[in-house]
């Protein structure tokens, strides 16, 4: 990987979280970041921190404060403000914990567009599983209105940030039909070395007929390749409950999954079982394609 990390940031939070797995990648894979907030349709739900609102003049705070939402210059410079107090924070954050180059850049633009537009000179694109604009007491169990939206524009593999970060020693890839098998292949190869313990695949036992040939070319290739690879069969289908379980007791840090089936490229299985294991697994999730 040459290309930058793109990291999207806003005052949600899971900024934070965003932030360390950006660090994580840019070590890992020797590459800068590039931190992206996008100043997309604001809304009177958007939430400003208190650790952000301290770096804001109060002059555009008190007009947000009082949900004034025309278009003077007084608006338009308090979503500036919020959106570079963002990134410089992001930044500082980031440049305290690692030397590592970082840039940033304040888009005004559909979220779309904008993931379009960087997302092509981007290695991998990292995001939170909620917005500033996702309303949750407790932040854990929701995914944002605009994530769906990411992972459709985005050309790159989406690495979605959970709550809790911790350094990525040991990956969890969830296998079954529609993963499809030289996708699989491609980044056991590429990219199995930078793990420091085997990568571990799983299959549903209730799905295991029909990937099982698939399976046996997997291991063929990993002891070509010489690399550490482990099975789990898992006796029920996934859902977030028997995951968490496996990641807890396996100590797994990543989970990998595609989020789109071969077949019909463009209907992502949100709304299905993938909807729910974003919202409820406890580790990061890299959404690939």
């Amino acid at each position: 990987m040459e290309q930058p990390i793109l990291a999207l940031v806003d005052s949600s939070i899971y900024w934070k979280s965003v932030c360390d797995l950006a660090i994580w990648a840019s070590r890992t894979f020797n590459v800068p970041v590039r931190l992206l907030n996008v100043l997309d349709k604001m809304s009177d739900d958007v939430l400003v921190p208190d650790e952000i609102a301290k770096d804001i003049d109060n002059r555009f705070l008190s007009d947000f404060a009082d949900k004034v939402r025309d278009e003077t210059a007084s608006y338009a410079r308090l979503m500036q403000e919020l959106g570079q107090t963002v990134l410089d924070n992001a930044k500082s954050y980031i440049e305290r914990r690692e030397k590592v180059i970082v840039d940033t850049r304040l888009r005004y633009d559909s979220l779309a567009d904008a993931i379009g537009f960087y997302g092509k000179t981007s290695s991998l694109i990292i995001i939170g599983k909620q917005g500033q604009q996702t309303s949750n007491n407790d932040g854990y169990s929701k995914v944002g209105n605009n994530f769906e939206t990411i992972v459709r524009a985005a050309r790159k593999p989406v690495l979605a940030a959970s709550i809790e970060v911790r350094p990525i020693k040991k990956a969890l890839l969830l296998y079954d039909e529609n993963f499809g098998l030289n996708l699989v292949v491609d980044y056991l190869k590429r990219y199995h070395s930078i793990f420091d313990k085997p990568v571990m695949i799983a299959v549903s036992q209730n799905n295991f007929q029909l990937v099982e040939k698939d399976i046996d070319y997997i291991e063929k290739v990993s002891k070509q390749e010489n690399i550490a690879l482990s099975l789990l069969a898992v006796n029920e289908d996934f859902n977030e409950e028997i995951l968490n379980n496996i990641a807890y007791e396996n100590n797994i840090d990543l989970i990998i999954i595609n989020a789109f089936t071969e077949s019909k490229i463009r209907n992502m299985l949100f709304g299905s079982v993938h909807k729910i294991l974003i919202q409820k697994i406890k580790v990061p999730i890299l959404i690939v394609r």
